[in-house]
């Protein structure tokens, strides 16, 4: 009698693989998330961001979620600092992946205003290194705790990771399949001719034919990269690519550590005996030049045995099957392929609205500018007065505030929230018109709308569609 589908999923899922392309995953995540934290501090942005603000734009419900002070704030990019070391060198690793989960979300929900694809990613990241035995070998927490170590994983540890990389490329590809992005080649036309001084190729970036290659070549590199690195044979090439498009895109448009992160997690996808090879070279290299701190951190025993040998001499077994991490995934990505396509559910324009946007995977597909300017009339006695954003909040929270509509309601709400409490009740009205993708600025929320009498929940006929 054959094995039935349920059983043969659990057995494969469950089934014990080399840890190495798990082990690699966690130390260059981790060294990069160091790295990253590291950066942010040093270019001063904790406090642009979180200090000198006097307003936040909290996500619905998320209201709590503050830096609250100096102290505070700063604790938990230390916090995130010392816990993205614990996952790189493996020490502590359940709990330095926790807290660094933990840190790293809560300091990305304290304000929509520095939402971006790659900190949501991190974060997700970050929550599945926290099922997975990432630290069973190849790390401290093997050293000092030998009767946990294993060189062989559950296959769903490593799969996890390299499904949760393919969501985020297909779904990216899947998005840029519009009218704008294929058809206008916008807003990548728009992008280029910015870079006419880019050394070289300037001359060529600025060409139509270029923003049209650079169009249709990026939806088809994030459709099709996941499945390229899942083959074998054409996995070499595949990582070529995204080596490739990465570093064009790091180099065109800076945003930050992003391409370095998709260059290094990507590697997950090649198989165990290329990382073992490569964890010997590190070996090697590493014993020559301080051979006193490698044997701490990877362990002698790495030596000369051979993956088989590892498979048949593990300390810690894996004999039972664990549910709770395979209901947990199951879960998780259930959530991860439906709340990508919840803009289903109306009909407005995505782009224009940005109702469904956000943790999406929706990456750089478009360009919007606007302006804004806010009416404040006085119940009392019918005056109507203007307010300009900055006298609220700061450059970099206008930027996003002038095109989204959402922010745009929270902010009407915290002007009027302003006048209560200095004995004013007033209404506010907005004076908005945004431009999407190179088009002309048209108005945007209806001027003789009330914004400060909306709930966050009401259907958006306060935005003036986009025809």
């Amino acid at each position: 009698m054959g094995i039935k589908f349920p059983e043969y999923i659990i057995k494969n899922l469950t089934a014990e693989v080399a840890i190495f392309p798990l082990a690699t995953f966690r130390v260059l995540y981790g060294a990069l998330m160091v790295f990253s934290t590291i950066r942010f501090w040093y270019n001063g942005w904790i406090d642009d961001f979180y200090l000198t603000p006097t307003y936040f734009f909290s996500y619905f419900g998320q209201e709590w979620i503050l830096p609250y002070n100096e102290i505070f704030i700063y604790s938990l990019f230390i916090i995130m600092a010392l816990s993205a070391a614990g996952i790189m060198l493996g020490l502590f690793f359940r709990a330095s992946s926790l807290l660094f989960f933990l840190s790293f979300t809560y300091v990305e929900l304290i304000d929509k205003t520095t939402y971006l694809n790659h900190y949501y990613f991190v974060s997700v990241m970050a929550f599945l290194l926290i099922l997975t035995p990432a630290h069973r070998a190849l790390s401290l927490d093997s050293k000092l705790f030998p009767r946990f170590k294993s060189w062989v994983v559950p296959r769903w540890s490593i799969l996890a990771l390299q499904c949760q990389i393919a969501i985020l490329y297909f779904y990216a590809g899947i998005a840029k399949l519009n009218y704008d992005w294929l058809v206008n080649a916008q807003p990548m036309g728009l992008w280029l001719k910015s870079k006419a001084d880019f050394p070289i190729l300037g001359q060529l970036l600025v060409m139509e034919e270029t923003a049209f290659i650079f169009s249709w070549a990026g939806m088809l590199f994030d459709i099709f990269i996941a499945f390229l690195l899942f083959s074998k044979k054409l996995r070499p090439l595949a990582y070529l690519a995204v080596v490739v498009f990465h570093l064009l895109t790091h180099f065109l448009f800076p945003i930050g550590v992003f391409p370095w992160v998709m260059i290094g997690v990507t590697l997950i996808f090649f198989s165990a005996d290329w990382h073992e090879r490569a964890w010997r070279r590190v070996y090697g290299f590493c014993k020559t030049v301080w051979s006193s701190l490698i044997r701490v951190y990877t362990s002698d025993s790495m030596g000369n045995q051979t993956v088989n040998d590892k498979r048949t001499t593990p300390n810690y077994k894996l004999s039972t099957i664990n549910y709770g991490p395979l209901s947990l995934l199951a879960l998780h990505f259930t959530i991860q392929l439906l709340v990508p396509l919840r803009h289903h559910l109306s009909d407005e324009n995505l782009y224009w609205t940005e109702n469904g946007y956000r943790f999406s995977w929706r990456v750089m597909l478009m360009e919007k500018t606007g302006f804004l300017e806010f009416r404040i009339k006085d119940t009392a006695t019918q005056k109507e007065s203007l307010v300009h954003p900055n006298e609220y909040f700061t450059a970099y929270q206008q930027r996003q505030l002038v095109t989204q509509p959402d922010m745009i309601l929270q902010a009407a709400k915290i002007i009027a929230e302003d006048f209560k409490t200095r004995g004013m009740l007033v209404e506010v009205y907005a004076d908005s018109y945004a431009s999407l993708n190179g088009q002309r600025h048209r108005t945007f929320m209806n001027p003789e709308v009330n914004l400060a009498s909306l709930k966050n929940n009401q259907n958006k006929d306060w935005i003036i569609q986009y025809d």
